[in-house]
């Protein structure tokens, strides 16, 4: 009897020991996903007390984050290892990251790597990685840089943004994989779109050094700009290798032609080159570039909004590197043309030449990037107009380069090709309009011939009955007079 009351005071206290009203872990989670962190936590807290792996995790995160309680490392340690040991791969993951770091525990790369394999054998893309860093910088681990490139690999398969850069540095740096450049563009641009500001940076380095792909000065600062606006690490290394970067390119880009350093700015059909000492360069352009925002007419009845010059145009604003001729050209279109830029009588000088080349060349890459989507959406005879533009665009930035006509001139000019192709750009809408609403006419005359002929068809049918009804009625009348007479 005696056995039997000391069960009941254990189960007794057993029931005391579980809150009255536990959460679940679902309930606990809902909790946290809507931030709701001061009922998370001591919902995961009890539930982890309890054994469950997962709420183990959840703890550790909250105490390494500092939500719902202080920031603790070490706690945040204790329970990643609680979970891990019971196979959560997430847990294994950050309990190897925190091992590697040495963060809320000592540091031990061995450590982590074991921790980092266990994670990684279950496919966490995340500790793949880890574990292909281990191997490719030989961190508790032997170096190798196959099977670094291996893990990298799996993980890249996974979608893994930062896997797929470390293979682009792979293909960059022949380390793993034979070495190709191109390839390594590839996949850098691959990471770049899915915003690895790393791998901004490595693509700008491959288009200003042509490493893979073709110089591209434009490309690179624009990536460059891009990880330096995007960065907001305190005293980023990135951001600072990128803006010494751009000033690297820019002071090439603003120094003054030479003999023995002949300047070139090629992009797609411009080619700049320096003939003689004493004669100025000329500028070739085969054949006529598209035309960019700053070169398009303002009409917007037939350009797209999703015509890719909206963003070139942006571009070009946001240039350093032509700040030099910013106050003697307009950057934003033809609507920036002021008296003042009609009336300046100045020849370019050596910096303005380079200027106007990269602006050409900036127009170019406009062109490359709007070429098939005017293929795809704008008429034929859009096109021609745009062409247009485009060839007196050219010719005008030709003689300008080659000091043949003063900047006033050359935006007089751009002005006098904007109000030209406007006008023929209205005609044409006026013209698609009248189509279109003669186009209209003749459905709707069609529509109404189609219903008068319905209804036509419709009364015959009827008239057609009610002949049918009037027959069968006389029959019947003359059968019925037959009976009476008989």
């Amino acid at each position: 009897m005696k056995t039997i009351s000391n069960l009941f005071m254990v189960a007794f206290l057993l029931m005391c020991s579980v809150p009255l009203h536990a959460q679940t872990y679902a309930e606990a989670m809902e909790a946290n996903n809507r931030k709701d962190y001061t009922t998370a936590f001591p919902a995961f807290l009890s539930l982890a007390t309890r054994g469950d792996a997962r709420a183990q995790f959840m703890l550790g995160f909250m105490y390494g984050a500092g939500l719902g309680t202080a920031k603790d490392d070490v706690s945040a340690v204790n329970w990643y290892r609680k979970s891990a040991e019971q196979g959560i791969a997430a847990a294994q993951g950050n309990l190897a990251s925190r091992y590697m770091s040495g963060v809320g525990v000592t540091k031990d790369e061995s450590e982590a790597v074991i921790w980092y394999k266990k994670a990684a054998a279950q496919g966490l893309s995340t500790a793949q990685v880890g574990l292909g860093n281990a191997y490719w910088t030989g961190r508790g681990v032997e170096k190798d840089d196959t099977m670094a490139v291996s893990y990298f690999q799996l993980a890249a398969d996974k979608g893994n943004a930062n896997a797929i850069h470390y293979l682009g540095l792979a293909y960059k740096l022949g380390r793993g994989p034979t070495k190709d450049e191109a390839k390594s563009v590839e996949l850098f641009r691959q990471a770049e779109g899915k915003g690895v500001l790393a791998a901004s940076f490595e693509l700008a380095r491959m288009y200003s050094e042509g490493q893979g792909v073709a110089v591209d000065k434009v490309e690179a600062l624009r990536l460059l700009q891009s990880v330096v606006s995007k960065d907001t690490s305190p005293n980023s290394a990135l951001s600072a290798a990128a803006r010494k970067l751009i000033d690297s390119i820019s002071a090439e880009q603003t120094s003054a032609p030479s003999a023995t350093n002949s300047p070139t700015a090629t992009s797609g059909s411009w080619s700049v080159t320096q003939n003689s000492p004493t004669q100025a360069p000329t500028v070739r352009a085969s054949p006529p570039i598209a035309a960019s925002s700053s070169a398009s007419p303002t009409s917007k009845g037939l350009l797209s909004p999703q015509d890719p010059r909206t963003a070139c145009e942006s571009r070009i604003q946001n240039d350093p590197l032509l700040a030099v001729i910013s106050k003697k050209l307009s950057l934003t279109g033809f609507g920036g043309i002021n008296f003042q830029l009609l009336a300046d009588q100045s020849i370019p000088n050596a910096a303005e030449q380079k200027a106007i080349a990269r602006l050409a060349d900036f127009y170019n890459q406009c062109a490359k990037e709007s070429d098939s989507f005017r293929q795809q959406n704008y008429s034929r005879e859009l096109s021609r107009i745009l062409g247009e533009l485009d060839s007196g665009f050219t010719e005008a930035t030709i003689e300008l380069y080659n000091k043949k006509t003063s900047f006033g001139k050359y935006n007089m000019r751009l002005q006098q090709l904007d109000k030209i192709s406007k006008e023929k750009i209205a005609a044409l809408e006026e013209q698609q309009a009248a189509q279109q609403a003669a186009q209209q006419a003749a459905q709707r005359a069609q529509q109404a011939q189609q219903e008068e002929a319905n209804r036509a068809r419709t009364n015959a049918l009827r008239d057609a009955q009610q002949r049918q009804d009037q027959l069968r009625a006389a029959e019947q009348r003359r059968a019925e007079e037959q009976d009476r007479a008989q």
